[in-house]
């Protein structure tokens, strides 16, 4: 192939980091916006039976999180940090088991947007227990968000 014409991994990794942090955005909103739609599709043929698989994917990831946990000390990882990091799968798990609840009855066009008023609570907890700051602006784009999302859900 020609020098160029493909972008790898290592050419990735050379970009600047505003525009790296620009392609994982939008990695994350394709994967994600992709991963809803066809979440939906699942659920119009499966019904509250697209739980199932969904709950027995979850109980089988927190295998890799008990035996770091069990052997941080000799991975050398922090057992606190795996903690956090358990809690934060666990609490993922439970939003993807209530998404595909959403689902089963309700539309797609309604209910996305109303999940997607999520971010408000890692930044009002940021701002709580990790002492974050909020400025008016920060304050203005939420209200904005919010809005946004009220105007789609209709």
């Amino acid at each position: 192939m020609v020098r160029g014409t493909t972008i790898d991994i290592f050419t990735i990794l050379r970009m600047k980091p505003d525009k790296i942090i620009y392609l994982l955005i939008l990695v994350v909103m394709l994967g994600w916006g992709i991963s809803v739609f066809l979440d939906k599709l699942v659920t119009n043929r499966l019904g509250n039976r697209s739980i199932i698989p969904v709950l027995i994917s979850c109980g089988v990831g927190l295998i890799p999180y008990i035996i770091f946990f069990v052997f941080s000390k000799n991975l050398n990882y922090d057992p606190k940090g795996i903690i956090w990091l358990t809690l934060a799968s666990l609490s993922n798990a439970v939003g993807v088991v209530a998404y595909y609840l959403i689902f089963v009855r309700s539309e797609v066009t309604w209910a996305v947007p109303l999940t997607a008023l999520y971010p408000i609570i890692p930044i009002v907890l940021a701002f709580i227990f990790l002492r974050e700051t909020i400025t008016i602006t920060k304050i203005i784009g939420i209200l904005f968000s919010f809005a946004a999302i009220v105007f789609l859900s209709l």
